[in-house]
């Protein structure tokens, strides 16, 4: 569902992804993430061993 803000009856998407290289840039990341670097993988890594000791 599209949301237009009653202020100024914009788009959300448009209030945050002003130009058309950021939306650009947006759909790109999001079809073609990057790797995982390792400060990432540790921090799944933390969170998956937290879940299953049930300690969050």
């Amino acid at each position: 569902m599209k949301h237009v803000n009653p202020r100024n009856n914009k788009m959300d998407s448009d209030l945050i992804l002003k130009t058309i290289e950021d939306k650009e840039l947006f759909i790109e990341t999001i079809l073609n993430p990057p790797e995982p670097n390792e400060k990432l993988k540790r921090a799944f890594m933390r969170y998956g061993e937290k879940i299953q000791n049930n300690n969050l």
